[in-house]
């Protein structure tokens, strides 16, 4: 292969002693950089210390139609590489930092910014974090889910991008989380900024279930739970009570 696969990382789990379950996520190469077919993936993990890894999880052994694993790192700050095999060789390598459980994390792009271009599709725009040497940033998007999980959607850049236009995964009247990391080379990725958006909202497709808490001669104390964002088709701006008695036209608040 002619170039190595685009690895970026997810931290799933922290443990009190430091210890991160991290996925390392990638992406299949083309046809014109894979220059074959490819037969395997390999990672390389290793901490600041040079401390060797023995437990690499789900990261031994990778098949072609693999496209993430996880494995636990320790507290340090910590690399893993990646690199793509066909039967005539193996790519170049693609490297992800992480940082140490103890490090301050470095400053967020600001003023971010969602723009809907469709049903289908949306414009993601940001500013650099001012007078910071950078490597890169990554856009992260996943539709937000209570009774489901949903899959992360994820965009590796260069330094010079401040825009991506997202078409993957993307739905009308379903909520997503857009965020954007900066990424500071050996250092790592810094704090994400992030925000929710729609494509297109809708009305809900289901309501509150209120129900009666007590009540008090004239008076009733009433109290609901919310409606799963799945069914919330768009950002609730408020809730309307309507009540009524015998014979009487209804009143609402």
């Amino acid at each position: 292969p002619s170039a190595a696969p685009v690895l970026w990382r997810e931290v799933l789990h922290t443990s009190r002693n430091g210890w991160r379950l991290v996925s390392l996520l990638w992406k299949p190469l083309p046809h014109s950089q894979a220059n074959g077919r490819v037969v395997l993936y390999n990672v390389n993990c290793q901490a600041e210390n040079d401390q060797i890894l023995s437990d690499y999880g789900s990261c031994r052994k990778l098949q072609h139609a693999n496209t993430s694993c996880s494995l636990p790192l320790p507290p340090r700050r910590c690399s893993c590489s990646l690199t793509a095999s066909t039967i005539a060789g193996m790519s170049p390598e693609d490297r992800v930092w992480i940082q140490g459980s103890s490090e301050t994390e470095t400053p967020p792009p600001a003023k971010l910014s969602a723009t809907p271009l469709g049903d289908s599709s949306m414009e993601v725009r940001w500013t650099s974090p001012p007078d910071l040497p950078l490597s890169g940033f990554v856009v992260e998007w996943f539709a937000v889910r209570e009774k489901t999980s949903s899959i992360l959607h994820w965009e590796k850049l260069n330094s010079s991008c401040t825009r991506l236009v997202i078409a993957e995964g993307v739905k009308p009247l379903e909520r997503y989380t857009v965020s954007v990391k900066a990424l500071y080379g050996e250092q790592g990725a810094g704090k994400n900024i992030t925000l929710h958006v729609y494509t297109r909202e809708g009305t809900p497709s289901a309501g509150p279930n209120v129900q009666v808490e007590h009540i008090y001669g004239s008076s009733v104390e009433l109290s609901w739970s919310p409606v799963p964002v799945e069914l919330l088709n768009g950002f609730i701006r408020n809730y309307t009570l309507l009540y009524t008695t015998k014979h009487r036209p209804a009143n609402s608040e």
